[in-house]
């Protein structure tokens, strides 16, 4: 699994780094070794409130395939965005996973009716 971290504005210090890709290792069940996971954070400090707000978007996409989970959400500090953004897209792969599971078992059930 690669993970690919990109900033906009805001400066990746290492404990940020580090705190995002243990987080997405314990995804790891649920992804493929060939995944691609690519993270985006930024900083926008031209938010009509007047405050700066940080963002954070992940897009998993398997390898060989152009459809994949996209997730995002906002936060007063990356920690906080990234955090609202994570179970949304675990949510997507577990059902993604789900579905696998199903249209497995389905398929095993029609094979064993059929012989």
């Amino acid at each position: 699994m690669a993970i690919n971290i990109k900033t906009t504005n805001v400066k990746l210090d290492p404990s940020l780094d580090d705190y995002i890709r243990r987080k997405i290792k314990s995804l790891g069940k649920f992804l493929g070794a060939a995944d691609n996971v690519h993270i985006e954070l930024e900083s926008d400090s031209k938010h009509r409130s007047g405050t700066i707000k940080y963002r954070a978007e992940i897009t998993i996409t398997p390898k060989g395939s152009h459809k994949g989970h996209y997730a995002d959400g906002q936060g007063i500090d990356l920690y906080a965005a990234f955090d609202l953004c994570l179970p949304k897209v675990k949510d997507q792969l577990m059902k993604h996973k789900d579905k696998e599971i199903s249209e497995r078992r389905k398929m095993g059930a029609r094979l064993k009716g059929n012989i």
